[in-house]
């Protein structure tokens, strides 16, 4: 419907069908606050540090920068939506108020119980790999689930499907996200936890340093 009606009709009609609460909606209760590295660019992950870098020196990303690396990451961190949205309305040559929250807090971070999106749109390195071409000149292997050197997309991903499993099983759209599930053992979950647990409070520590 929306592909008709048009992508821009759509959004402002979520914006006029949410606000003014939308800017406070959190679904997934995300409290972790923004990363430094996101108004400088600076961070060993190839593909975030050329999208955060673009639009800090252009104000613009591909729907699928925003989409696909920026949010997917900010979700899989589980970082504020509200300050993921003050982000993108600070950076963005299009950040109108009624473009950004449908955009952000609706699309891109799930964060309004899918009102806007029927799904969370959360990937692997997998993904971005088969997307651009950053992964094969970064530091971390976009084919490793965890260790060194492991993608922090990797074991992100899975500790966040493992962490909302029942939620994201009980929706048919995000159902098939779980079928992998069955290649990781209990050491291996263990291992994502882990790793993304490591992962996290090192960026807390960034935040709060």
């Amino acid at each position: 419907m929306r592909q008709i009606l048009g992508w821009r009709e759509f959004m402002a009609w979520q914006y006029w069908r949410q606000m003014p609460g939308m800017k406070e909606q959190n679904a997934w209760a995300a409290t972790q606050p923004l990363p430094p590295f996101v108004w400088t660019g600076e961070t060993d992950m190839a593909c975030l540090q050329h999208a955060i870098r673009r639009a800090i020196h252009t104000g613009y990303n591909h729907h699928i920068e925003r989409l696909m690396l920026l949010c997917n990451f900010f979700m899989l961190c589980g970082i504020d939506p509200r300050a993921v949205n003050d982000w993108f309305m600070a950076l963005y040559i299009d950040a109108y108020e009624w473009v950004m929250p449908p955009n952000v807090i609706g699309m891109g971070l799930n964060a309004d119980g899918g009102l806007t999106a029927t799904k969370p749109y959360i990937a692997s390195a997998n993904y971005i790999n088969k997307m651009g071409d950053h992964c094969r000149g970064c530091t971390f292997d976009h084919k490793k689930r965890h260790g060194e050197g492991a993608c922090p997309f990797n074991f992100l991903y899975w500790n966040f499907i493992l962490e909302h499993e029942e939620r994201l099983r009980a929706n048919p759209r995000t159902s098939r996200n779980l079928l992998g599930l069955r290649y990781l053992d209990n050491a291996e979950r263990q291992a994502v936890r882990a790793a993304a647990a490591e992962f996290l409070e090192e960026l807390g520590n960034e935040t709060a340093a």
